[in-house]
């Protein structure tokens, strides 16, 4: 059925593309110019004439007058549009809103005003607000962001308010399960695997990020934990833009990272794409002090963990993305992403037990990892611009392949001074393959100026097989162990449509909208030859009304609903051991997380955002943890384990002040109260989970020191909370960075140091039936960083260059 569905798509699409690239004749262009007069009637030379976008103020193209002060601007797209206008000895002179329809061949003249002096310098000082809301999402103006110039997508996305990167794992608002998407599509299975992806994407390239605590109806109703969409900079104004970074990081070890990224404007092909190495080096240690009891809650036996650890990975990436003016209505395009995985490590692992009533006992596992994993997609995609509204039509067709070899052998010796020979050698390979074919169109449809409505569809086709053969080495020849290989299949089919409706009535707007989806899931093992599966509907509606008495006040309320589907890896039943004697198995019988969430945000005075949230979560899985029957092996286990009533606070608030801004940065607080409620199997842990608190307080802030250098620190601390059958302590940790941009602004460099005080070290307790536990980690997180960024940039071959040295802040 796999086979058949991604074949039908493709030829949808097919049937979509290519009758339009090869007989659409539509060629109608827009284009917008004049003269630049003084009150005189005398020309404006070399005045910098900017187009903006009237819904954002974005910068749409740019250029010079030329000596008798003619501008024009081509090719432009139906919608609204500025224009704005700057010359030494004038002050700015910027347009009312005006609208552009197909064909329309637009002449304006401005009359600037002299200020008399000459030598005055005019500065643009108008700009986005740092942060908007609309229609349930918060919009964060990434380029205004601080350290933009020398960070990658995922470092720049942990600079926004509410999102928590840790490694390759965010989490927003205080909740894992959350969906990224860039430019509104879905590129990768999970979210860890979309940190992988953006740290590949220059970070000056990205236009806004829109947050979402709850879901939006357009996009896929998976991910309980919300929603951020990553919107990239179309156009530039810029013939090409080039840049270049390269970072090396210091502790133990020497790690180094490597990027390059290109964007090209033309006329009517667009094209922009990256290539990324990185290789770094991980460390560290961990210590847990556990104790076992009877039935009687009597104390028998205690164990003192000591693991060691050590990795080494390295990761390729590259992203590209060409789009292609079928006429200035019509455009097509096809993106793709690819990253492949090396990882070597090294795990040792000392257990001592000392028991009550028996013989104590030393255990020592060794354990050595070799992977190699790769996930690769690809989007083509068709929009028309239906009229100068902003009405669109979209088809888009994806595919999504991956693979994951990973091989890794055990060494148990007990007592740890076994020589190799007499220990327990087992390797285990744990081959998958996976694919997924996506279809969907889109049609947004303005019926008037303030009125708009939303449909579509999407299909999507995806399969897993997971193949786990374990191996016991030490004999030869080697003898497989059948108790512990499996394989399983996984084939997951979503069919979805959705409809909204959004208005705006002066200060009153709202959005109204339903996403219906079905899912049919099918699971086999090929050693039991057993065949399992799910089907199952579910309707997710959202509504969200916004009320904007003037612009600086704005209040959002939203309610949505999501699921989240369980992944391949909680599904599928092998078994690994992370430890002498803890091992981790799936549970194909898992059923997906419903989530519902009402949230209120607010601004004020554009410094101040206030956002609140109420959610009620049904089905969460919790990672379970058991005692198997020696009484000492801790089985961990996926399972619809509890319900989760939980709300936030945020309170978030930005700076700006001195001269051009000379200092900026935001402080941000996040409370989030949660009461967990097990489900009628798990009712005897109750005592291990309840109510909790998590609060979370960060700052950041940016000192201009000179034109050149700049002083960047960040803080966050992190109160502990209960978890399912878990308690974390508090965690702290600050950075500092240097950045100096060098003479001719192409290159930059930069000095950062992370974990400072060394103190963002994991410690926490672990509780459940007959066992507990108190564990400290040490990982190499304080580091010292060293980056050279390089920038190389080339206007438009029509635009019109002043005298030099005047036009040098445009290069």
């Amino acid at each position: 059925m796999f086979i058949h569905i991604r074949l039908i798509l493709t030829v949808i699409l097919t049937g979509l593309l290519f009758p339009l690239f090869l007989f659409c004749q539509d060629d109608s262009s827009i284009k917008v110019s004049g003269v630049i007069l003084t009150e005189d009637q005398q020309p404006v030379d070399f005045a910098s004439v900017s187009i903006l976008a009237s819904e954002d103020t974005a910068v749409v193209d740019f250029q010079l007058s030329d000596e008798s002060g003619n501008y024009e601007f081509q090719n432009l797209k139906a919608g609204g549009y500025l224009l704005r206008i700057s010359r030494l000895g004038f002050p700015d002179y910027t347009t009312e809103a005006f609208q552009l329809v197909d064909g329309q061949h637009l002449e304006m003249s401005p009359v600037m005003q002299s200020t008399g002096n000459d030598l005055a310098v005019v500065e643009v000082t108008s700009r986005r607000p740092m942060v908007a809301f609309s229609g349930g999402k918060m919009v964060v103006a990434a380029d205004q962001l601080p350290g933009k110039e020398i960070s990658s997508g995922l470092e720049i996305l942990n600079k926004v308010p509410g999102v928590f990167v840790n490694g390759t794992s965010i989490t927003l608002n205080g909740f894992g399960n959350v969906n990224v998407l860039i430019n509104g599509r879905r590129r990768t299975m999970t979210a860890s695997q979309a940190a992988t992806l953006l740290q590949g994407i220059p970070a000056e390239n990205i236009k806004t990020i829109e947050v979402r605590s709850g879901k939006s109806v357009s996009q896929d109703a998976s991910g309980t934990g919300g929603e951020i969409n990553i919107i990239t900079h179309k156009s530039l104004g810029q013939f090409f833009n080039f840049s270049l970074r390269n970072r090396v990081t210091i502790d133990r070890f020497v790690s180094n990272s490597h990027n390059a990224y290109l964007n090209y404007n033309g006329s009517r092909i667009r094209f922009n794409g990256g290539i990324n190495y990185t290789r770094n080096y991980s460390y560290g240690n961990q210590q847990r002090n556990e104790r076992y009891f009877d039935n009687d809650e009597n104390l028998f036996g205690t164990n003192q963990v000591n693991i060691n650890s050590q990795s080494l990975s390295q990761l390729p990436s590259g992203n590209f993305g060409i789009e292609y003016d079928l006429s200035s209505k019509q455009r097509i395009g096809i993106n793709g992403n690819s990253y492949f995985t090396v990882k070597d490590g090294r795990t040792t692992n000392l257990s001592t037990f000392d028991f009550v009533d028996a013989e104590d006992r030393d255990v020592l596992l060794g354990e050595q990892l070799d992977l190699n994993d790769n996930l690769s997609s690809f989007d083509a995609y068709y929009e028309n611009d239906l009229d100068s509204l902003g009405s669109r039509l979209t088809a888009n067709l994806g595919y999504l392949t991956g693979y994951s070899r990973e091989q890794i052998d055990f060494d148990r010796r007990e007592p740890p001074t076994l020589s190799g020979s007499e220990a327990l050698n087992l390797r285990t390979r744990l081959p998958l393959d996976g694919a997924q074919t996506t279809f969907r169109t889109d049609l947004k449809k303005y019926l008037s100026p303030s009125t708009v409505i939303s449909a579509g569809i999407k299909i999507s086709d995806g399969s897993i097989e997971n193949f786990s053969v374990f191996d016991t080495i030490s004999r030869q020849p080697p003898v497989r162990n059948l108790e512990l290989s499996d394989s399983l299949g996984y084939q997951e089919q979503v069919y979805a449509a959705y409809a909204s409706i959004s208005h705006e009535m002066g200060y009153l707007s709202f959005e109204a909208g339903l996403r219906a989806e079905a899912t049919r899931t099918e699971t086999y093992s090929y050693k039991v030859d057993a065949r399992g599966g799910q089907s199952y509907e579910n309707l997710f509606p959202n509504l969200a009304v916004s009320y904007a008495p003037s612009a600086n006040h704005q209040f959002t309320l939203n309610y949505s609903s999501s699921i989240t589907r369980p992944n391949y890896l909680e599904l599928n039943p092998y078994v690994r051991y992370l430890d002498a004697f803890t091992f981790t198995t799936g549970n194909n019988e898992l059923l997906p997380e419903i989530d519902h969430r009402l949230t209120l945000n607010t601004r004020l005075y554009r410094l101040l955002y206030l956002n609140f949230g109420l959610i009620r979560g049904q089905r969460y899985v919790g990672q379970v943890r058991e005692l198997t029957e020696d009484g000492l092996t801790t089985s961990i286990t996926p399972q619809n384990a509890f319900n989760v009533r939980a709300g936030y606070v945020q309170a978030i608030i930005y700076y700006q002040f001195g001269k051009n801004e000379k200092v900026q940065g935001q402080l941000s607080s996040l409370v989030v109260p949660l009461n967990y409620l097990p489900l009628p199997a798990f009712e005897d842990q109750a005592q291990f989970t309840g109510s909790t608190t998590k609060v979370v307080l960060s700052a950041s802030t940016q000192v201009k020191l000179t034109d050149r250098l700049t002083i960047e620190g960040d803080y966050r601390f992190t109160r502990g909370r209960l978890y399912f059958q878990r308690r974390n302590l508090n965690q702290w940790v600050a950075n500092a960075q240097l950045r100096y941009r060098l003479p001719g602004d192409a290159f930059t460099l930069a000095v950062g140091a992370t974990d400072l005080f060394n103190s963002n070290n994991a410690a926490g307790e672990r509780f459940f039936t007959g066992f507990e536990s108190d564990y400290a980690s040490d990982f190499n997180t304080r580091r010292v960083s060293i980056a050279l960024n390089y920038r190389l940039g080339k206007l438009r071959k029509n635009y019109r260059r002043g005298p030099e040295g005047d036009v040098g802040r445009f290069q």
